[in-house]
């Protein structure tokens, strides 16, 4: 029964992101996952549900935070950071991730739960990195107002802003590039520098 569940939601999915909740069919979900229209209706009664539960199960699978090998050079700011935007990139930039978000954004209006999941997920997916830029703040490495949006403002250039939708995933040099000219536009709006202690020790 769980597989029948899985597979059920993993042609949902599929269909959802090629044709849109209203031209996506039952039918052809049903069709896709191998089974009768009987047994979709029986586990998930609507397909309103249906889009509902496999969006959700796409968004948990895309990561649930930044995890905490990305953090662990603590004394390396620049490095740390560097490596964080290739990971959200490199995670977000994904065509299968941008088609979710996309409709995800295009769908608000009809399924607004969706989209305010979604904003809740993003800030917990950057917790550990709003906790990082925080303790950088508090060491004197950084200057900014508030952790929360420092950490929304640096994935959000990590993927280019909206153009993520739109454009391939970087790699190689074109990512070196992307990446550090970002980072290092950032670094100079928060007036990064090293904090009196690690100062001293590189002298």
């Amino acid at each position: 029964a769980a597989l029948i569940h899985a597979r059920i939601l993993d042609a949902a999915l599929a269909e959802f992101l090629a044709h849109g909740f209203g031209a996506a069919s039952i039918e052809g979900i049903a069709r896709t996952a191998r089974v009768n229209k009987d047994t979709i209706y029986r586990q998930f009664g609507t397909k309103e549900q249906l889009y509902r539960d496999s969006v959700q199960r796409a968004q948990a699978a895309m990561g649930s935070t930044l995890g905490a090998d990305l953090f662990a050079d603590a004394r390396d700011l620049a490095s740390t950071l560097d490596g964080v935007m290739r990971h959200l990139h490199r995670t977000f930039t994904q065509p299968e991730a941008r088609r979710l978000v996309s409709m995800t954004v295009t769908q608000a209006a009809l399924f607004p739960d969706l989209a305010a999941d979604a904003r809740l997920s993003t800030r917990e997916f950057l917790q550990p990195l709003a906790t990082y830029l925080q303790r950088q703040r508090d060491e004197g490495a950084l200057e900014f107002d508030d952790a929360d949006e420092a950490a929304h403002l640096l994935a959000t250039v990590a993927l280019g802003g909206v153009r993520f939708l739109f454009e391939s995933t970087l790699s190689g040099s074109e990512l070196d590039r992307f990446v550090q000219s970002r980072l290092a536009v950032l670094l100079r709006g928060w007036n990064h520098h090293l904090p009196a202690s690690q100062s001293r020790a590189r002298k």
